[in-house]
């Protein structure tokens, strides 16, 4: 099984906002220089554009994926149990 990918906590939703095409107003530069020296968030990108491209045209995804792999998808997809929150 191929390892995950997992972009940097705090880059998540921006590069979700990039895959989906919605501006990140001046929040763009910071995403920019984080991207040209983060190998982790770039591959997510490269990904989340590519899925995106894949499924924009129309095909399946099935193909693109073994069968044991949307498993672990589906798995990784689920909410995680959030924290709680702190209090002094």
């Amino acid at each position: 099984m191929s390892k995950p990918i997992r972009p940097c906590f705090w880059m998540r939703g921006a590069l979700n906002r990039i895959a989906e095409g919605r501006p990140l107003g001046i929040f763009t530069w910071y995403v920019r220089k984080h991207l040209s020296g983060c190998k982790q968030c770039t591959k997510t990108l490269e990904a989340l554009l590519f899925l995106r491209d894949h499924w924009m045209s129309g095909q399946s995804t099935e193909m693109l994926l073994p069968e044991e792999k949307w498993a672990e998808i589906e798995r990784l997809c689920r909410p995680e149990k959030p924290e709680e929150p702190y209090e002094p």
